[in-house]
């Protein structure tokens, strides 16, 4: 699966006909971990498409500092969401997410090909247009 997503090819097809973005998360100009975002000016929810972190820097806060960069960035575009897909059965993600904002908007099953399926919870996070932000 690694070689099918995160081939050359694949990622930059995201970035050039997709529209991902790529931030990356550093500890003392260390790479510790990376999101990737997508604004959509249609529905005006931002979809967190990935977010990984070296185990053992999880805990020091760089997964939600990813996060409310992205959240920033889409409340700068008129975003009203951002929302991002999680294993079902992954709840120490599930519970982070929770913690800082997010709900469970719905489940969801999809065969992505080539012989993986994702049995997902699709969690939402708002984003207030009138309140300050604090980030």
């Amino acid at each position: 699966m690694m070689d099918w997503m995160y081939s050359l090819e694949s990622l930059k097809n995201q970035v050039e006909d997709k529209n991902h973005v790529f931030l990356l998360g550093e500890e003392n100009q260390r790479p510790v971990g990376y999101c990737s975002y997508q604004l959509d000016a249609k529905e005006k929810k931002t979809k967190i498409h990935k977010i990984y972190l070296l185990q053992e820097t999880q805990g020091k806060g760089y997964g939600l500092k990813l996060i409310e960069e992205v959240k920033s960035i889409a409340k700068q575009n008129g975003q009203n969401h951002i929302f991002l897909n999680v294993n079902r059965h992954n709840h120490k993600a599930i519970s982070f997410y929770l913690k800082i904002g997010f709900y469970e908007a719905y489940r969801e099953v999809i065969d992505i090909g080539n012989g993986f399926v994702m049995d997902d919870i699709v969690m939402e996070m708002s984003i207030s247009m009138l309140q300050a932000d604090n980030s």
